[in-house]
């Protein structure tokens, strides 16, 4: 069987993730500005952001045979965009409480990446290959070029359309990890997920 698309999938996967983590904080001064939301309450979201992803790490870790690993796994880039959604429309849907929305955001996405860190890696080694090694490097450096990506990107797009259009921003970074999905329920899984 071919697996081609099955590690196209692994791969957009860490891209999308690194997206989830690199764009709130560089957002975080346009929050500020705009909403009055306190820098303490900022890097509350990235507390949140951790503590959410280790949750997700513990309960996968000690208990993944109770869960349907490749159902996970293919749902897995939808709830990345679904939290950056309620990033983008946190003004809308919570114009009295918009870090309310910020913060539900980020426990969704969050969620998403602590999934994303316990079921991609072993995706990717239960693939047969003549590499291993190689496919599980360049994996796992995806995440930082997704990082740089994500910074290039927004860097630009703050510089022609400002960065009070931040919420554009986020609905086409929500957009990406839909191709993502779209791979991972049109592809093969290995006979261990399968």
């Amino acid at each position: 069987m071919n697996y081609k698309r099955t590690k196209l999938a692994c791969y957009s996967a860490y891209v999308t993730m690194a997206s989830a983590f690199a764009l709130p904080p560089l957002l975080f001064v346009t929050f500020h500005d705009m909403y009055n939301v306190s820098y303490t309450l900022l890097g509350t979201l990235v507390l949140v952001n951790f503590c959410t992803q280790l949750t997700v790490d513990l309960i996968l870790s000690f208990f993944s045979k109770y869960f349907n690993t490749k159902l996970l796994v293919r749902v897995m880039p939808i709830i990345t965009s679904t939290g950056l959604v309620f990033y983008a429309l946190a003004p809308m849907m919570f114009p009295n409480s918009v870090y309310l929305g910020f913060l539900i955001g980020t426990v969704i996405f969050s969620i998403s990446a602590g999934l994303s860190e316990v079921l991609v890696s072993p995706v990717v080694a239960a693939i047969p290959s003549d590499n291993p090694g190689r496919d599980m490097s360049f994996l796992h450096s995806l995440y930082g070029v997704g990082v740089t990506v994500v910074i290039v990107i927004s860097t630009i797009f703050f510089k022609l359309f400002g960065s009070e259009n931040w919420s554009f921003l986020t609905l086409l970074f929500a957009a990406l990890p839909i191709s993502t999905a779209v791979l991972f329920m049109t592809s093969p899984m290995p006979e261990k997920f399968a």
